[in-house]
């Protein structure tokens, strides 16, 4: 049996990060984030962490919300769009031989 998982691109993670930082500045609890933005805080853990991304339009909402403007604004956004833009590699696991 074949198993396929598909990598997560580094900008998905560096993403997150930067979406980490700005809660932070911004002085927003996850909880707090969450209920502005109506998902549930698991929503908000993983797109920090990397293993899911918010759409272009939810991260422009975000850094709204965080007051994030000008070229940060600019540069974050573009790292949404890729994020959202990179092709995903899919690793083949080889099957087991008995």
């Amino acid at each position: 049996m074949k198993i396929r998982s598909r990598a997560t691109p580094p900008a998905a993670f560096a993403l997150g990060a930067e979406l980490h930082r700005a809660r932070m500045r911004a002085k927003f609890g996850l909880r707090e984030q969450a209920d502005r933005v109506d998902v549930p805080p698991a929503n908000i853990s993983h797109w920090e962490a990397g293993s899911r991304r918010p759409s272009p339009d939810m991260t422009s909402y975000l850094l709204g919300l965080f007051k994030v403007a000008g070229p940060e604004y600019k540069r974050l956004r573009e790292l949404a769009s890729n994020v959202h833009n990179s092709m995903h590699v899919e690793h083949r696991i080889p099957a087991r031989t008995a």
